[in-house]
């Protein structure tokens, strides 16, 4: 039974890891499903088995991409020898170095959400990632709160706020990446997550300048084009 599964998540990571490189290569549009089992080498019955539809598939890459993230973030949540202030920053600059490894990806994941016909995945996976990551962040709120860093009487909802902020700027840069044609300059990128910054700050009640969520190396690296 253990090798039946093994067999079935390597089957299924193959088809994720192929099809996204064919997203990025030819774009979601022109990839079918008839060019993802072409180039792997499998049945159409067999791919329909793993994935109802291209658009199930894409959820389950991007829900993949997320998972990573989440991966990243659990261990800076539990590490007794960080402060709150740390922890909010290392879990901010921890998910735009991984942008910055996924750089591909995260263009081809955002070449697809410029179409408005996929909205509705966009909504689905903001709230699937919201129900992820709120409760994370609202642990490390609550430390700050009782740490004393952060100027507030309740953590409730301040997680979900600040998400919801995040997915304000994510489709702000959506916007310039349709404006730009997919090549928005970085610098703009980088005032506009500035700004989320300083009113992530602001919620948080957190002191003067302590809010730091990325760094512009890694930023730069993310948004680039070579």
């Amino acid at each position: 039974m253990a090798r039946i599964s093994k067999e079935y998540d390597e089957r299924k990571k193959e088809i994720m890891d192929t099809s996204m490189k064919l997203f990025t290569e030819k774009g979601y549009e022109d990839t079918s499903v008839n060019l993802i089992i072409k180039t792997i080498g499998l049945s159409k019955g067999a791919f329909y088995y793993y994935f109802k539809s291209k658009e199930e598939l894409l959820d389950a890459v991007v829900s993949e991409r997320t998972g990573l993230v989440l991966a990243g973030i659990t261990p800076i949540v539990g590490d007794e020898r960080l402060n709150a202030i740390e922890k909010i920053n290392a879990i901010f600059c921890n998910a735009v170095r991984i942008k910055a490894e996924m750089k591909e990806t995260l263009h081809a994941i955002y070449r697809i959400f410029m179409d408005p016909r996929y909205m509705i995945i966009r909504y689905k996976l903001e709230r699937q990632n919201s129900g992820i990551f709120a409760p994370e962040l609202e642990k490390v709120i609550k430390q700050g709160i009782e740490e004393k860093v952060f100027d507030l009487k309740s953590c409730e909802q301040i997680a979900e706020l600040l998400l919801k902020l995040s997915t304000v700027l994510n489709d702000a840069i959506l916007e310039l990446y349709n404006d730009y044609d997919m090549k928005p300059p970085v610098e703009i990128i980088i005032r506009k997550t500035e700004i989320y910054q300083q009113a992530m700050q602001r919620i948080l009640g957190a002191p003067e300048s302590s809010i730091k969520i990325f760094d512009e190396e890694s930023m730069r690296k993310a948004f680039s084009y070579s």
